[in-house]
């Protein structure tokens, strides 16, 4: 595996940054010494991105190897045992990190280890009493702590990796929140216009109210409060509303109908033949994308960017499908 880079450190220009639990990286850092090293992690994710390894209980200075704990207690606000030894409790040490951590990390996505009393987002074994049974309703206090800290950053276990379909949708949220990331770092009117206009028929994929929100705000300029608004907008598009084949129909029929002035009567047969069955030919969908692409380079609308993304997908974007497409 390629080397990766520590919390805080540099990362190369133009790769973004994606913090994964340590042990998905190939660290030995479980309490018993060894990894959990994941396949998408240390490939696809690790070809496209900086990767920043993260482990809380490291972290928190708790040691390799170390004694093994499990979440006690309600599962709002549950205490990090012993397994063995009650009397462990490394609760505060972990959220304190945690908090901290969560904070400062500068990074475009994470991807945490499921079922880890520190790590895990969602079904970590809980104990509600020290005697009573485990049962899969926690969340760990580091997964807790970005939950609150960071909540339109992308954030998956590695068990959402495991399938084409999950790791091309975690892959687009990191790129998008990367994106999104460069703008508020340098949020010109004259680059909100340009990121709106950019984003306008990619988002409308997803979401056209959420669209049509992104640029009304957008137009506001780069006062602190619309800055969240439109954060919070299109991060809620890119995490809540992914793209399906029906989506993209509708997008699709759309842009045919502003092109259709600028398209002769054959091209304008055979595009709408194409649509008729775009919803369920993803080939389709394919030809009929890439021919009013070239309509609009060859007529500009005002409607469509010259650099749009759903048409002319930058080369980040080209080079995450291919790696997609490869591992699947």
């Amino acid at each position: 595996m390629r080397a990766v880079t520590r919390a805080g450190e540099g990362a190369k220009p133009g790769r973004p940054r994606v913090a994964v639990s340590a042990c998905l990286a190939g660290e030995p850092v479980r309490y018993d010494g060894t990894d959990r090293a994941h396949p998408a992690v240390r490939g696809v994710l690790a070809r496209l991105f900086e990767l920043v390894p993260v482990c809380p209980e490291a972290g928190a200075g708790l040691g390799v190897p170390r004694p093994p704990v499990e979440l006690v207690g309600p599962p709002h606000a549950p205490r990090a045992l012993g397994v063995a030894d009650r009397a462990l409790d490394v609760t505060e040490a972990l959220r304190a990190w945690s908090e901290a951590t969560a904070a400062r990390l500068e990074v475009a996505g994470h991807v945490l280890k499921a079922r880890s009393p520190s790590c895990g987002l969602a079904r970590v074994p809980i104990r509600r009493t020290p005697r009573a049974g485990l049962r899969p309703a926690g969340t760990g206090l580091y997964a807790a702590a970005l939950r609150r800290r960071r909540r339109w950053l992308p954030v998956v276990e590695e068990t959402a990796l495991e399938t084409a379909e999950g790791l091309g949708a975690f892959v687009e949220a990191v790129l998008a929140r990367a994106r999104l990331d460069a703008l508020l770092a340098a949020p010109a009117p004259e680059a909100l216009a340009a990121f709106a206009a950019r984003h306008r028929w990619w988002l409308a994929m997803r979401s056209p109210a959420r669209a049509r929100e992104v640029e009304a705000l957008a137009r506001r300029g780069p006062a602190p409060a619309t800055l969240r608004q439109l954060e919070a907008a299109f991060m809620r598009a890119v995490l809540v509303r992914r793209a399906t084949p029906t989506r993209e129909a509708r997008l699709l029929r759309r842009l045919l109908a502003l092109a259709k002035p600028a398209l002769g009567p054959d091209e304008r047969r055979r595009l709408a033949a194409l649509l008729a069955g775009a919803e369920a030919d993803a080939a389709a969908r394919a030809e009929l994308r890439a021919a009013l692409a070239a309509c609009f380079a060859a007529h500009p609308h005002p409607r469509v960017a010259p650099d749009d993304l759903y048409l002319w997908p930058d080369a980040a974007m080209r080079e995450a499908a291919r790696r997609v497409a490869e591992a699947g």
